[in-house]
């Protein structure tokens, strides 16, 4: 996961939780004098949560679920190899696994892969 950065949410960049829910309001209040002067409405919340100008979820800085962090889409690609060349290589990027699946074209597919 990328690591939260709030010039970049302020910008407009898409930001996730750490279980991978999307934000989809974001608001900084610079001049508020406290810990936590981030407050956002996660999808599908009721209600909106606080957070420290790292994108935590509490002061100490613990691992949560609610911690924020920069999305990055997914890339995935199939794997192939010739035994007759020995040579391996990779097909072009898709955004999922079942898409990428979907994709493989010929006998010499070994797997699938997520690229981190």
């Amino acid at each position: 996961m990328k690591e939260f950065n709030l010039e970049a949410a302020l910008a407009g960049e898409p930001v996730v939780t750490r279980d991978g829910r999307k934000i989809t309001d974001l608001y900084y209040f610079k001049d508020v004098k406290t810990k936590f002067p981030l407050v956002v409405h996660i999808e599908n919340n009721s209600s909106v949560d606080h957070y420290t100008i790292k994108g935590t979820w509490t002061e100490d800085f613990e691992n949560q679920e609610l911690d924020l962090f920069m999305f990055e889409p997914e890339k995935w690609v199939n794997v192939y190899h010739s035994a007759v060349r020995d040579e391996a290589w990779c097909s072009r990027f898709y955004e999922s696994e079942k898409e990428a699946k979907e994709n493989i074209v010929d006998g010499n597919y070994q797997t699938t892969i997520k690229l981190t």
